[in-house]
């Protein structure tokens, strides 16, 4: 059997950026992305590949490793958001990043408007299409 690299790769995942719109302060950012993509692509490595594409993971999928609440804060639109019992957000813990925006650890830029649950549930959903691909022997 002849196994393939895979990429997964979705223009969704662009999506995601602080408010600050600075790049150099975040290392999860959309011009990481598309250097990686453009580098890939002008070595000839992204045609040697197999491409998966992009896909959302379900709030199922996410609640198979994260609590309902982080599911539906994190990875919901703002209308789902507005129905969370108010008492559970003590449990969640953003913050202050250096650069004035907000941010779910000291690098890691959340901005709602931004679509970084958009990203994160295409990135969750790539890892899931390309782990299932590897269970059953996909290439």
């Amino acid at each position: 059997m002849k196994y393939a690299t895979v990429l997964a790769y979705d223009l969704g995942m662009l999506a995601h950026h602080c408010t600050c719109q600075n790049d150099a302060f975040h290392p999860e950012n959309p011009s990481r992305l598309v250097a990686i993509w453009q580098h890939l692509k002008s070595v000839g490595l992204s045609s040697e590949c197999s491409h998966q594409p992009g896909r959302r993971a379900g709030l199922n999928e996410l609640q198979l490793a994260h609590q309902d609440i982080y599911t539906v804060l994190f990875g919901s639109n703002p209308a789902s958001r507005s129905r969370i019992d108010p008492t559970l957000l003590s449990r969640v813990r953003l913050c202050r990043l250096s650069c004035g925006g907000v941010g779910v650890d000291s690098d890691t830029a959340w901005h709602t408007a931004g679509h970084t649950a958009h990203a994160a549930r295409l990135a969750a959903g790539c890892v899931i299409d390309l782990s299932i691909r590897v269970l059953i022997g996909k290439t």
